[in-house]
């Protein structure tokens, strides 16, 4: 392909320790090849309305959402997100989409 994907696999199919940030819309946090790589703050609880990790945001256990500023990081009417965080992102698995 175009970005030559293949021949980096050789090398290495990334880490799960690796945090990007994508700006766009809310990610569907549900989608099944996405699940377990949306980043969990580790030291937020969720739902208790403390700022927990001390960083300014208050329940931002999957990020936040500067647009509203609010913690709703969860898709909002729109699939391009869900689409790009898939396109770094995807854990193989049914629906055939990979992440690079």
């Amino acid at each position: 392909g175009i970005i030559n994907v293949e021949q980096a696999w050789t090398v290495t199919r990334g880490t799960p320790t690796t945090v990007t940030g994508i700006t766009d819309g809310g990610v569907d946090l549900r989608h099944p090849e996405l699940q377990d790589s949306i980043f969990q703050h580790p030291g937020e609880i969720a739902g208790n309305g403390v700022d927990d990790d001390n960083n300014g945001k208050v329940d931002d256990t999957s990020g936040w959402d500067f647009t509203d500023n609010d913690n709703v990081a969860d898709g909002e009417g729109s699939d391009h997100h869900t689409h790009v965080h898939g396109i770094a992102h995807a854990r193989q698995g049914t629906s055939g989409a990979t992440g690079v």
